[in-house]
């Protein structure tokens, strides 16, 4: 008798097909992630496998100076560094190509801010930009955002992990663009 309720296997879900990894770079979702001056390698890790868990457009790390071959980097985003489109920009032009390509969303606590509840999409890719660990979002950044989304803090603190805020506004997005 077959346990209906037995824990899935990852090949249970998905196999290692050289046609299903054709689909998956021709079907992307239109949300990418930038890490504005990142410093830690481990969030970076975490948001390349959230980056290839959520089958997202892009990774751009803006300002970082982390080497993505570091063992610390593979082990956490369980070597999908070569899984995801990379890029690493730091330009006033760099910028400006961002500007005409996504929307540009910060994921950071403002007086402005809102949670994805009131979020809108419009034929526009989303470009969800996250801050530095300590400082958050920089004001190079936050002068170019259409708008910035909040998680809201039920604790004493008022912010999380960024990558773990990084994967909840993520799929927060996602939802809101019906994709599951």
């Amino acid at each position: 008798m077959e346990d209906n309720n037995r824990q899935l296997k990852f090949r249970d879900i998905h196999n290692d097909s050289k046609a299903q990894k054709e689909f998956i770079e021709s079907n992307r979702f239109p949300v990418s992630i930038l890490c504005d001056s990142f410093a830690k390698a481990a969030n970076i890790g975490m948001i390349l496998r959230l980056a290839e868990a959520a089958r997202l457009t892009e990774l751009i790390l803006w300002n970082n100076q982390i080497d993505l071959s570091s063992k610390k980097i593979q082990r956490i985003s369980r070597n999908e560094a070569g899984a995801v489109p990379i890029r690493t920009l730091s330009s006033e032009e760099d910028a400006k190509t961002l500007e005409q390509k996504y929307r540009l969303i910060a994921g950071e606590w403002t007086n402005k801010s809102t949670t994805t509840k009131s979020f809108d999409w419009d034929d526009r890719p989303v470009l969800l930009i996250m801050g530095n660990e300590i400082v958050g979002l920089s004001d190079f950044w936050l002068d170019r955002v259409e708008q910035s989304l909040h998680i809201p803090m039920f604790g004493l603190k008022t912010s999380m992990n960024v990558a773990c805020a990084a994967s909840i506004l993520t799929y927060q997005l996602l939802e809101k663009r019906g994709l599951f």
